[in-house]
């Protein structure tokens, strides 16, 4: 027999009428379609914004890091741009859009590659 958390059991509880009990089943199950419908139509759009956002340039991976990152209370997002900053040093990949003015480098130079051995 299955039991919940509480060690109470999972069977429902049925008297002798079950038009009550159906008729919640009928409503629950109408709920959630609605909510899963509202779920694909606002996945659709989603889906649609990012389109015309990487339409525009923006690497969706880009968005999603943003989106992430706006969420985040501010001491994580400082601990991320750390650990982030120090994370492209190790691999030769600096965050510097802007590039050096005196270094002339070509993209690619010095990057450390991460393929599996």
């Amino acid at each position: 027999m299955a039991l919940d958390d509480e060690g109470t059991s999972m069977k429902p509880q049925i008297g002798g009428n079950l038009t009550k009990l159906k008729k919640d089943i009928v409503a629950g199950i109408k709920k959630i379609a609605k909510h899963k419908a509202d779920r694909t139509s606002s996945n659709d759009e989603i889906a649609a914004i990012r389109s015309g956002l990487e339409a525009k340039g923006i690497h969706k991976a880009a968005l999603d890091m943003a989106i992430k990152y706006s969420l985040w209370d501010e001491d994580k997002r400082e601990g991320f741009d750390i650990a982030y900053e120090i994370a492209r040093e190790a691999i030769a990949l600096p965050f510097n859009p802007q590039g050096d003015l005196f270094e002339e480098k070509k993209p690619g130079d010095n990057v450390t590659e991460l393929k599996p051995e």
